[in-house]
């Protein structure tokens, strides 16, 4: 155990003392030497590593936890650098205080994990989950070898397209929330709330309602302070406030403020240049601005793009003629930042007063609800 391990063991509450721990027992039957496994996971934002050396196929790694959590296992071989990102020989895996097992031939990706409960809750969840991801990355890489100008079309491809992916998130949304109401003492469903439950512009009143069934252990642990706060942002910029002012500089490098749109109906639209679904989304947006820029309506982007070359090009070639923002600083965005924003997509329509009337207007949506508005 190194002294990364010692100091944040110092880190977790007096009680702790009293639980159990864990101990991971780790055995390869087919692997060379020298080798060593090293064990990566966080414990209230601080990371915690430990390496242990693999002597004759076996090793391990004892601990406590004030909770379940997500852990990396990677195996250096031989004298080779190790590389916690690429092209690792890795597994991620839920560990708990019990005791567990890893067992494999010569890889840890091979490996398997047996006695941890939250491990086997999180691959249920992520086996019942993986073909529908699939599908929608297929329909995502097809839309995106499509021109902004055929995404945008109301043909018989996009629509069949279009299907397929609501379908498929649809049919994720349900497995998620299935998942959560059955294993609501579950630390893993409250990661899987926090994940999943609370990303874009979701509805703060009913995910506030929804935390509150969970047990009173869960919500005052680490993860449950963050989902805390992150829905107490969330209300904050809920439908009928007024819109938190920002000031954010355009691609040219003037500042623009958010309060000079006033008098207007603005949507604030969260985006970036790499964000496969946000270029998908584009050319709905782009087409609404056409139809009612002239009645009243502006559009003011910020991206979360870290690159301004990227973002300059990004903005040229999906055609999106008004505003842009932003301070580059990728999810450290500023305003995404104020406006609480975990995923994009994502935006926030404004009525002439600062008021937010709608969120997460997507595909059709935003010009149905601009038509109403607007006549």
């Amino acid at each position: 155990m190194n002294k990364n391990m010692l100091s944040l063991i110092l880190l977790l509450p007096v009680c702790a003392g009293a639980q159990k721990g864990y101990t991971i027992k780790g055995s390869f039957s087919h692997l060379p030497s020298p080798a060593k496994v090293y064990l990566a996971y966080s414990i209230h934002n601080n990371r915690v590593e430990d390496s242990a050396e693999v002597n004759n196929g076996q090793f391990a790694f004892t601990g406590q936890l004030p909770t379940p959590v997500q852990a990396s296992l990677y195996l250096k071989h031989d004298n080779n650098a190790v590389n916690t990102y690429h092209n690792v020989d890795g597994l991620d895996v839920f560990i708990e205080n019990a005791t567990m097992t890893i067992t494999g031939v010569d890889s840890m990706k091979t490996a398997v994990l047996k006695g941890s409960v939250s491990n086997e809750e999180n691959q249920l969840l992520l086996t019942q989950r993986a073909p529908h991801l699939k599908a929608i990355n297929a329909v995502l890489d097809q839309a995106e070898k499509m021109t902004p100008a055929e995404r945008a079309a109301d043909t018989a491809p996009m629509q069949s397209l279009r299907y397929q992916r609501d379908t498929h998130v649809k049919a994720i949304d349900s497995l998620y929330k299935a998942f959560i109401a059955s294993h609501r003492q579950s630390y893993v469903a409250l990661d899987a709330f926090f994940s999943h439950e609370l990303m874009g512009n979701f509805d703060a009143v009913a995910a506030d309602r929804e935390f509150k069934l969970f047990p009173e252990a869960l919500r005052t642990s680490f993860t449950g302070e963050k989902i805390a706060a992150r829905i107490h942002k969330a209300l904050s910029v809920s439908i009928g406030t007024i819109a938190p002012d920002f000031t954010q500089n355009d691609l040219a490098g003037k500042p623009v403020t958010l309060s000079s749109f006033k008098g207007r109906y603005v949507l604030i639209d969260f985006w970036a240049s790499w964000c496969k679904p946000c270029r998908a989304e584009n050319p709905f947006v782009v087409k609404a601005y056409q139809q009612f820029k002239d009645k009243g309506f502006e559009i003011l982007s910020v991206s979360l793009d870290a690159s301004h070359d990227d973002w300059a090009k990004a903005v040229e070639k999906d055609g999106m003629p008004w505003t842009h923002v932003s301070d580059l600083q990728f999810w450290k965005n500023a305003v995404a930042v104020k406006y609480g924003i975990s995923s994009v997509p994502s935006n926030f329509l404004l009525d002439p007063s600062g008021k937010i009337v709608a969120k997460n207007l997507r595909g059709n949506k935003l010009a149905e609800t601009l038509s109403t508005l607007l006549h």
